[in-house]
């Protein structure tokens, strides 16, 4: 079994648990897992299963994401994303996202809309964007720029979406 490589944890005293490295961490979809779960696991199979999931209910993949690239991670499910034998292409899609060009500014758009807790289909709602197409954004996939350019176009706040 493999191990996250994570900052090290602060303790918070002597009889009592570390604290996680960051305050989100505790919102974390895999928050409960001390060994790495199914998103360490050395079967293809689980994590491909725990990434899905991960995708579909974790409020924090931005910050997971974002936190795996910093570390260079290279082993297990960060994000919603198995980042194991991950191809050059996707990797460097993911890390664009980390960056300020419109691409990652549309992923940390729609990753903030679904931290708090709108769904894909509230998302492509208020954005003109089809739920697949808001899917296909998260799991690592590149967008044409008029796609892109519709969801940066979208108010950052709907009154009635979240």
């Amino acid at each position: 079994m493999h191990t996250a490589r994570l900052p090290q944890a602060a303790h918070n005293g002597p009889d009592l648990e570390p604290a996680r490295p960051h305050p989100w961490m505790d919102d974390a979809y895999c928050a409960g897992y001390d060994d790495g779960g199914p998103w360490m696991s050395d079967s293809p199979a689980e994590r491909a299963y725990a990434a899905q999931d991960c995708r579909e209910h974790c409020p924090v993949t931005g910050h997971c994401i974002r936190l795996a690239f910093a570390h260079d991670a290279t082993f297990g499910v960060w994000g919603g994303h198995d980042m194991t034998g991950l191809p050059a292409q996707q990797r460097s899609v993911l890390r664009r996202r980390g960056g300020d060009t419109s691409l990652g500014r549309a992923y940390r758009r729609v990753t903030r809309w679904r931290e708090d807790g709108w769904t894909h289909r509230q998302i492509a709602a208020h954005t003109g964007v089809a739920r697949t197409t808001i899917r296909r954004l998260l799991s690592g996939a590149n967008l044409a720029a008029g796609t892109v350019a519709a969801i940066l176009a979208a108010p950052e706040q709907a009154q009635d979406a979240a």
